[in-house]
């Protein structure tokens, strides 16, 4: 196994020398100098007209006059469209008269014995005086998102969007909702993100119906984001563009592990979030980088063997083969099933159960383990030991929030929610009591 935890760091490493290979070489590119000097004729907008901007067109990524647009990039804008309404500086000249008169102005020499007189200046006759002032202020001016418009094709770094299929994807993508510190939603996001982690509710929400490259390497990225970004009282905050470079960078590396390319669009990507063509935020950052991706693949790859494990003994007990019963007093371990109804249930406590009227059922989970049990075990014996003594036979994961534990004891069954702290009794678990085992 130390082996083995040792082949994988070096091939985590090369990987990430990989990754830093490859935004250099992207970074000489023809193709990098001639994206910098279109994105350079684009305006630099102020806080303010970004605020409207996103007020009034959430989803816009470039925008430039009307003039402009077909000026400048060769395009137009379409028919109908409206334009987006900031604010531009105008400057404004008028003349200011004022009056002025010259005042009296004595002028005394110096004392003698006999001289002394004072000369009084000509008052000068009423002047009008007139000064040239300059004052700025604003217009109301229409703007248009790129995509208001059509004509020359802008350059672009990468990809928009990973296309492809990935081999054993709902594995996959079973094996990521399990090992995310925070629930995943797929779900439709407005504001045409791919995804976000959002750290004050502990969520993450994907897009729903991209391509499976796609899926997985988004779900990655802010997997990453939960991991390492989520806990700002103990992580100093970082940067955004330090933040967003190690999510893309071990989204990046994990992915090329598990033998997905992703290069074209997370080099361009991470291009988009540096500071500069030294890559600061990449070099700053790499320890984190290599030990969070070597960490989050040592989890997938448990979550995925202990997946093929419950499927070959599913296989075992459909094709008629012998299961070993259980004599007398008895507890099973019922986890959730893998599925899209359950997934915003995996790993969350009672209190969000109950706040979407959503009623702890056995319809809802599998057992993945069963073993008699004595007088003296208590279902604090049961969690210790699943979690820490895990027996070999067991394919389930770590005994967690969201688990229900049965025992069956002296004819009596009692179900019990594994909760954030202890355990609480589910009455309802079961809408009819279950069969008794084969004994």
């Amino acid at each position: 196994m130390k082996a083995e935890k040792t082949d994988r760091k070096e091939q985590v490493q090369e990987l990430t020398k990989k990754l830093e290979d490859g935004i250099t070489a992207l970074f000489e590119s023809d193709r990098y100098l001639e994206y910098l000097t279109i994105m350079a004729r684009f305006h630099h907008y102020s806080y303010r007209n970004t605020l409207l901007i996103l007020l009034q067109c959430p989803d816009a990524t470039l925008v430039a006059g009307f003039h402009a647009w077909k000026q400048k990039f060769g395009r137009h804008v379409k028919k109908g469209e409206t334009g987006i309404c900031i604010l531009a500086p105008m400057a404004y000249k008028y003349k200011k008269e004022s009056k002025k008169q010259d005042q009296e102005v004595v002028i005394l020499e110096p004392e003698s014995e006999d001289t002394k007189h004072t000369k009084k200046a000509e008052q000068s006759e009423e002047l009008e005086e007139k000064s040239e002032q300059r004052i700025v202020g604003f217009r109301v001016v229409r703007v248009f998102d790129v995509t208001q418009t059509e004509g020359k094709e802008l350059p672009q770094l990468g990809v928009d969007e990973l296309t492809g299929a990935v081999t054993d994807y709902e594995v996959l993508i079973q094996a990521l909702l399990m090992v995310s510190p925070m629930p995943v939603s797929f779900i439709e996001i407005e504001s045409g993100a791919k995804g976000y982690c959002n750290v004050t509710k502990r969520v993450i929400a994907i897009q729903k119906d991209m391509s499976q490259l796609q899926t997985v390497k988004t779900m990655i990225h802010e997997i990453a984001h939960a991991m390492l970004h989520a806990d700002n009282d103990k992580v100093e905050r970082k940067d955004a563009g330090t933040r967003e470079v190690e999510a893309e960078s071990i989204a990046y590396v994990v992915c090329q592990y598990l033998g997905l390319d992703t290069s074209d669009y997370s080099f361009a990507y991470l291009i988009g979030w540096s500071s500069g063509r030294q890559m600061p935020e990449l070099r700053a950052s790499l320890h984190t980088i290599q030990t969070t991706a070597a960490d989050l693949i040592d989890r997938i790859e448990e979550q995925i063997s202990q997946t093929n494990a419950r499927k070959r003994k599913a296989e075992s007990e459909d094709s008629g083969q012998e299961i070993s019963g259980v004599a007398g007093d008895y507890f099973e371990i019922y986890q959730l099933k893998e599925n899209m109804e359950n997934r915003q249930f995996y790993f969350m406590d009672l209190s969000f159960w109950q706040s979407r009227g959503v009623s702890v059922e056995h319809t809802r989970y599998d057992v993945t383990y069963t073993a008699p049990l004595d007088e003296k075990t208590t279902l604090d014996d049961i969690y210790c030991r699943f979690n820490i003594d895990r027996p070999s036979d067991f394919f389930g994961h770590s005994l967690s929030i969201s688990d229900v534990v049965v025992l069956h004891r002296k004819g009596k069954t009692d179900s019990y929610f594994v909760d954030n702290i202890g355990f609480q009794p589910v009455t309802d678990f079961f809408k009819k009591e279950p069969k008794d085992v084969a004994v």
